[in-house]
């Protein structure tokens, strides 16, 4: 249907919004021969029933009259209310907030019809004012070569650019260019060059901003063919061009299922890659692809999740101030951005009344420098002189030790979880509403402890449908530990692990549980005194953010 065509959430705005309302703006665009009189009509049908609706609920939609994204004297903002009214004479499936258009087909002996309806409906937006001039150049080679099949698609395509056209003003876009060259992602001629061309309207996407800003490296993915063999080494080069620092002498990969995470009729496929710079490789396995049923292929290549993470970790080993940011930019097209967290912080892309994206979108990176490879290596060897791997064979530290090599690590706790049966760990306490899911745990428990903690005879009456309230208990070594707990909702009752923790205090004098952090749900180690010490004199226990 054309790379116009939005999955479009549909925002109903307040009645009266900067002295125009969508009543009289409907009854405008009725008169230009914008709207039917059958889309005029199911649109004030439906108003009245929402009207109704926010009444009866006494919602109140006046906070967002000065929302810019709902100013009806915006022109870009009128285009996306007529997109709106479009709905309800153009086909395709919609719900309470998304509106999905169906395929448009064209026989061959209508495609003239088609055409010539299309540019009068142009021509009609020009005149009403709703589109420049370029604009309306831009659209008819489109039409003409019908990428734009339907008045909808039409009008998806000049609400974007007049939208675009809108934030790329010197108006809008001052307001971030100052923010860039604040930051030094700009030069001063470079943010010179910019509000020149921004004030002659030489801009027309936000992706033109880029080669303004240092060492802002675009990857058309579309430029690439073939397999894996053939793009993936020299997508990784550019990518390493972006930074000083980046360079490796040769790149290898592996391909393979991800069991864990796969079921019968849905197969994740993880790649690791590994670039050798010197002696050191750096590794970084994530999501590649998925096997299933009826799959399509993408138009363009396909490269790891998070594929530039593996020079993150290079720039962590040179206790570098930089982290790449990976940038979206289109289909098939990314870029990559070096920021220092300075940079980073409160660098705001997204402003208020923007629909189609921010001029920039970067995401988020961690900062930290302190677990470098040869720090990983040390922590391994603290774990294994402590006697903490002593229950794995040697194949099962081997592969605990390149699930670690494969990772992003960021703290100590991140390596201790690597470890199989070596940590208890809950990543969210929102956990869930299954049966039985206390007693789960609690074996887990008793699995990390490693032996120290041995519960029997666990009770757990837990049912998300009649017993909110309910039982849990188990028997350590004779003596019998229950409590009444509480569960609403998916939040799991963390008095569960009180109640394990206090068992653990009466009983055992060997050792117990500690805490590991950060955390956003449970997550502890067992160990023994002399344990303890040890990994607390080597700064592995309560790390901070």
């Amino acid at each position: 249907m054309g790379k116009y065509i939005l999955s479009l959430i549909v925002c109903i705005m307040s009645v009266n919004l900067f002295g125009q309302s969508e009543y009289e703006l409907v009854e405008i665009l009725y008169k230009k021969g914008l709207v039917s009189s059958y889309e005029k009509k199911e649109f004030l049908k439906e108003k009245k029933v929402q009207e109704a609706y926010y009444k009866k609920r006494g919602i109140d939609k006046s906070s967002r009259e000065n929302d810019e994204g709902n100013d009806l004297s915006k022109t870009y903002n009128q285009l996306y209310f007529l997109l709106n009214v479009k709905m309800y004479s153009t086909a395709g499936v919609r719900s309470m907030m998304m509106f999905q258009p169906s395929e448009v087909f064209i026989k061959k002996t209508e495609e003239s019809r088609y055409i010539s309806e299309l540019l009068k409906y142009t021509e009609k937006l020009h005149t009403a004012g709703l589109i420049s001039l370029p604009i309306k150049a831009t659209l008819i080679p489109k039409i003409k070569k019908l990428v734009l099949r339907s008045p909808y698609e039409v009008t998806v395509a000049a609400a974007a650019m007049t939208e675009k056209a809108w934030f790329l003003g010197p108006q809008k876009l001052e307001k971030f260019a100052k923010q860039l060259l604040s930051k030094e992602l700009v030069t001063q001629s470079g943010y010179n060059e910019i509000m020149d061309k921004s004030a002659k309207d030489l801009f027309t996407t936000y992706d033109q901003l880029y080669p303004y800003i240092k060492n802002f490296v675009v990857i058309d993915l579309n430029n690439y063919k073939g397999g894996p063999e053939e793009y993936l080494e020299p997508v990784y080069r550019l990518t390493a061009t972006s930074f000083p620092g980046l360079h490796f002498d040769s790149l290898d990969y592996t391909i393979t299922p991800n069991k864990k995470e796969s079921d019968s009729g849905f197969v994740i496929i993880d790649m690791a890659v590994t670039l050798k710079q010197g002696e050191r490789s750096y590794t970084y396995s994530s999501f590649y692809d998925a096997e299933y049923k009826n799959k399509i292929e993408d138009a363009f290549i396909k490269i790891p999740e998070s594929y530039h993470t593996v020079f993150n970790k290079m720039l962590a080993d040179q206790l570098s101030p930089y982290r790449l940011h990976l940038v979206k930019i289109g289909p098939g097209k990314i870029g990559i951005l070096p920021l220092t967290k300075e940079q980073y912080s409160n660098l705001i892309w997204w402003y208020d009344g923007m629909r189609t994206g921010g001029y920039l979108e970067a995401g988020y990176e961690k900062f930290t420098n302190k677990i470098t490879q040869k720090r990983i290596q040390e922590i391994i060897g603290i774990l294994d002189s402590a006697g903490l791997l002593s229950h794995l064979s040697i194949k099962e530290k081997d592969s605990c030790i390149k699930a670690i090599n494969e990772k992003e690590i960021i703290h100590a706790g991140d390596i201790l979880s690597c470890f199989k049966n070596l940590v208890f760990e809950i990543n969210d306490l929102e956990f869930g509403i299954a049966d039985g899911q206390y007693k789960d745990l609690t074996e887990r428990i008793a699995t990390a402890s490693r032996g120290q903690f041995y519960p029997v005879d666990i009770i757990d009456t837990y049912n998300f449908d009649r017993n909110k309230k309910f039982k849990y208990g188990f028997t350590l070594n004779g003596e019998r530990y229950e409590r009444e707990l509480y569960q609403d909702d998916d939040w799991l009752d963390t008095e569960f692990w009180s109640l394990i923790m206090a068992a653990i205090s009466e009983q055992d004098k060997i050792g117990s549980f500690y805490p590991l952090s950060p955390t956003d749900g449970l997550k502890a180690i067992y160990l023994t005194k002399p344990q303890a010490n040890l990994l607390q004199k080597a700064r592995l226990l309560d790390e901070e953010e």
